[in-house]
């Protein structure tokens, strides 16, 4: 460990002292502590006592090489703290860039991103490699269906079954619910036959979707609306021929 370094480590143990409150600030001016250092120190200090809006001020600056950004993201993102703020999430990550590196810290700041807006975390995905944009994409479908019952949660519905998905994320998209993790949450194929009412595709139903039907909540018919749907499609396509 350099001189720079233990200084610093120092200066953190001091701010730390309360019988002596002004010991660390003295100790900074005597041995010339680099000003980088001491934002990093004061940033983490503050992160330790759960003061996250003054870390954030301190771990911001641009003088501070980014150090241990990923920890410190993760820790910022954590909904079960005191004082904790979405909003500091994000503007540490728009300064500082961390890697998101694990998948725990993937997990926990896409979490962040789903709480924020459904449409900006979906194209946040696209942002990445095709594996852990599937990943992303499941943990956004399963974000929205373990969402508490309420207003809440069908808005944030509605928004996932309106989003633009190409074909590749529109088999994502449905294995997740028929098949993968999100197989077994209420209202998983719900939501897929919601999707395909929604942009006409009824051909080609999976056994799944097939067997839906008779009376669902408040009145909701899914053979009704099939036969609805298929009956309009059907009707403009003998029209057009007309």
């Amino acid at each position: 460990m350099d001189i720079e370094h233990k200084q610093a480590l120092i200066y953190y143990i001091l701010k730390d002292c309360r019988a002596a409150s002004d010991a660390a600030s003295q100790f900074s001016r005597r041995c010339h502590l680099p000003e980088k250092y001491r934002l990093f120190i004061e940033g983490l200090w503050n992160l330790d006592r759960l003061e996250f809006k003054r870390a954030v001020e301190y771990l911001t600056e641009p003088s501070i090489i980014p150090t241990f950004p990923d920890e410190i993201l993760y820790v910022l993102t954590l909904p079960r703290l005191p004082k904790h703020d979405d909003s500091l999430v994000m503007a540490y990550y728009l300064t500082v860039s961390p890697p998101l590196a694990s998948e725990k810290v993937q997990r926990a700041f896409f979490k962040t991103l789903c709480r924020s807006s459904i449409t900006e975390a979906f194209y946040f995905t696209r942002k990445n490699d095709d594996t852990l944009r599937r990943s992303y994409l499941t943990q956004l479908i399963e974000f929205v269906h373990t969402t508490d019952a309420g207003q809440l949660r069908s808005s944030r519905a509605l928004e996932l079954i309106g989003l633009p998905f190409d074909d590749q994320e529109e088999e994502w998209f449905e294995d997740a619910l028929l098949h993968g993790s999100a197989k077994g949450l209420h209202g998983s194929k719900d939501t897929v036959m919601m999707r395909r009412l929604a942009s006409g595709k009824l051909s080609g139903l999976a056994q799944e979707l097939e067997s839906l039907g008779g009376e669902k909540i408040d009145g909701l018919n899914w053979d009704v609306l099939r036969q609805s749907v298929t009956h309009t499609q059907t009707s403009h396509s003998s029209g057009g021929q007309a």
